[in-house]
């Protein structure tokens, strides 16, 4: 009885934490919001929230479906914009973890929010940026409860964190 009473207070905590999240935000790890697509209204929201740096992951085929320019509406709301293409049509190599490495120094103590459409692929990179720049070891990686869906993809982590492979290979 005392193991189930425990479990639901910790299932409530777990609950009541996502609920306290902004909107679409997956994950917050430092100054680091990781999220998924954010409408107009979001952005806004985000940047009313004190995000000043929105680093777009999703590559240009999948912006050019979107029916407003995130860029332009990001910089209307007063924020830095970035956006390289990672995952899909970009697939996945290391030189985006240090594409991405180079935007967080850039933007060091600075509110950034990172996203792709899910969160996924930001959860992805950013632990790979982690691992690569010696905050998180790889064995750390899934310790740190930034991937949306649960785990990381091992496959995904080892093509964007040469020291992943090197701990985990395949």
């Amino acid at each position: 009885m005392i193991r189930f009473v425990l479990g639901f207070f910790l299932m409530l905590t777990a609950c009541a934490a996502a609920d306290d999240m902004p909107e679409r935000v997956t994950a917050i790890h430092n100054d680091v919001w990781l999220a998924g697509q954010p409408s107009p209204e979001q952005l806004q929201s985000w940047a009313d929230q004190g995000r000043t740096v929105i680093i777009n992951i999703r590559p240009d085929d999948e912006m050019a479906q979107l029916p407003f320019d995130e860029s332009q509406l990001a910089l209307e709301a007063g924020m830095t914009y970035a956006q390289f293409g990672v995952g899909g049509s970009a697939g996945f190599n290391p030189s985006m973890t240090s594409a991405l490495t180079f935007q967080l120094n850039l933007h060091e103590g600075e509110n950034i929010v990172l996203h792709c459409v899910s969160g996924t692929r930001a959860a992805h990179i950013y632990t790979a940026h982690l691992i690569e720049t010696g905050q998180v070891t790889p064995a750390e990686a899934n310790s740190l409860g930034l991937a949306p869906r649960g785990e990381l993809n091992p496959i995904v982590m080892r093509q964007l964190s040469p020291r992943f492979a090197a701990a985990f290979p395949e």
